[in-house]
């Protein structure tokens, strides 16, 4: 699954570490990870442990 994870939106939400930190901490595999940070955002593809995904994530 791709996803953009937005930086502002999780640092609202109270995560404040490196966003492949945050990921392992929630239970997804990071499989790819690309920062980009002209959009403040960073595109991963990983691999899902459940359907149920925080508002700062998005599928793409």
């Amino acid at each position: 699954m791709k996803i953009r994870y937005d930086l502002h939106s999780a640092y609202e939400a109270g995560h404040t570490e490196h966003p492949q930190k945050e990921m392992k901490k929630l239970g997804f595999e990071v499989l790819s990870f690309e920062g980009v940070p002209i959009a403040d955002c960073a595109i991963m593809e990983i691999m899902p442990t459940s359907n149920d995904l925080p508002s700062f994530l998005e599928v793409i």
